[in-house]
């Protein structure tokens, strides 16, 4: 790239002109503009648009190119298909553990946890396709989860028990797989639950929140209560009251947020979320076997299709 020297007439490289202006004075126009070119870190020669330039160089205006964004756009799909092939919930994956495996419906399934239960017969309900949040779901998958959740609510009722259910997308851009936690938890424990989660859901993030910390997702339901493609924890008594909190600092909130709060009703040794241990393979079994005992009654997958015991 060639400037006109206006001292001398002839044209000279950017690197000459400066050097002319450092040795003849501070004065000369050419060379400060020239000098100011060199030093702006987004200066970049670029000789197919050079002639449509009026000063012959091209800044870039931070607005991504097609092929940035191309480029992007691949990074981003393969850093997804990463999480996917990583994933231990997708039901694909050859690192879904199958024995733990309680029920199956067209669109989700329901598991034993395989490491970290906070009481006996702790289990999860899980989507088969991999997906994010309760809320960023088609409503075919969002009415097996809540058919899930009013039949085991059933079934824990009739062994004196309540299931607590948990959700925490704590950031969605993360792509983690939706897992709804559900804790049974005997009636007293259950009845204290709403009070400790109030509490602790007003006193989170008590000094980065801007949006309203407590919301009651008793009317409305989650997904009328979070917009979709928001971060949120969520807490589900039964099939009756429950609380959402919009997360808006997802490394400052804590992953085991709702393990801590049961584990402090129910007294539990913080080593259980902290540092979860997997159980031997057939004390699982048993677990399994001792939950389908209970569940046969009142699982609504039976009517689907293949569906038995």
């Amino acid at each position: 790239m060639c400037i006109r020297d206006r001292s001398t007439g002839d044209n000279v490289d950017l690197r000459t002109l400066v050097e002319r202006e450092r040795t003849s004075g501070p004065h000369d126009f050419d060379a400060s503009f020239a000098r100011k070119i060199l030093k702006n870190p987004n200066f970049k020669l670029d000789l197919d648009t050079m002639a449509d330039s009026p000063t012959g160089y091209k800044v870039w205006d931070g607005k991504k190119n097609d092929k940035q964004e191309r480029s992007g756009a691949i990074a981003e799909t393969r850093k997804y298909d990463k999480k996917l092939s990583n994933c231990f919930y997708c039901w694909n994956n050859k690192r879904v553990p199958k024995h733990l495996i309680l029920s199956i419906g067209d669109f989700t399934y329901l598991t034993l946890a395989h490491k970290g239960a906070l009481t006996s017969l702790h289990c999860k309900i899980v989507t088969i396709d991999h997906h994010v949040a309760c809320t960023m779901v088609d409503d075919h998958v969002w009415n097996e989860i809540k058919l899930f959740m009013v039949s085991i609510t059933r079934m824990f009722e009739s062994k004196g028990k309540k299931p607590i259910f948990i959700e925490t997308v704590r950031n969605v851009k993360w792509q983690n797989h939706l897992v709804v936690e559900v804790i049974p938890v005997d009636f007293d424990a259950f009845d204290e639950a709403p009070l400790y989660f109030k509490k602790a859901l007003l006193e989170s993030d008590s000094n980065w929140a801007h949006h309203q910390k407590l919301i009651d997702t008793t009317v409305r339901g989650i997904r009328r209560s979070i917009p979709p493609h928001f971060s949120y924890f969520y807490v589900q008594f039964g099939v009756e009251t429950g609380y959402a909190h919009q997360i808006e600092d997802s490394v400052k909130w804590s992953k085991n947020f709702g393990e801590e709060v049961i584990g402090g009703i129910l007294g539990l040794d913080p080593d259980l979320w902290i540092s979860p241990r997997f159980l031997p393979y057939n004390q699982e079994v048993e677990l399994v076997k001792e939950f389908l005992e209970s569940w046969k009654k009142y699982d609504w997958t039976t009517e689907l299709d293949g569906g038995r015991y």
